[in-house]
């Protein structure tokens, strides 16, 4: 199910020589700190509702408190019978400890897709390696910053949200 923004998008693009066809992220004059971080850009912008990107926010809120209440559900709160269980290695497992028991930040990063109907988690990424905070603000931003693409936006009310700005808050 397409929402109506993508598809005035599309036809937007469909009309010959739109400037909104012209977007590359991978130009390095024109985005050099993009192109040093070799990733593979869309060519496009994706468009979410407001909507419903709060209700799968609030459900990944929902599957990470359930998840970070395991180990109290499961194993009333030893941490040192979880880890057993898991098979952490004994150094992990005194690094763990060293929180005290204390509920670690909600920081991670979920892969998710979209099935036409609604947002699917794919899995979830909580290591120092979960990262994407160095590009995706920079690749939104860089977008913005094309004439076509600004002026789309802001015809049609567009806004986004800044995802390291929110880390940063959060932190």
């Amino acid at each position: 199910m397409t929402n109506r923004i993508t598809e005035l998008y599309n036809e937007e693009l469909l009309r010959g020589g739109s400037p909104l066809a012209e977007i590359d992220l991978h130009d390095e004059e024109r985005f050099p700190y993009l192109a040093t971080l070799d990733r593979r850009y869309l060519t496009r912008p994706v468009f979410i509702g407001e909507g419903e990107l709060n209700r799968f926010t609030d459900d990944v809120v929902g599957a990470v408190d359930i998840l970070m209440s395991l180990p109290e559900r499961l194993f009333d709160g030893d941490l040192d019978r979880l880890c057993r269980t898991l098979g952490v290695e004994p150094h992990r497992a005194r690094l763990m400890r060293r929180l005290g028991g204390v509920r670690p930040y909600r920081f991670g990063r979920i892969d998710a897709y979209h099935d036409g109907e609604s947002f699917k988690i794919l899995e979830f990424n909580a290591t120092s390696e979960t990262g994407g905070l160095e590009w995706v603000g920079p690749a939104t931003r860089a977008m913005l910053d094309h004439d076509a693409l600004r002026a789309f936006a802001e015809r049609h009310r567009l806004g986004y949200t800044d995802a390291p700005e929110k880390v940063a808050e959060a932190l």
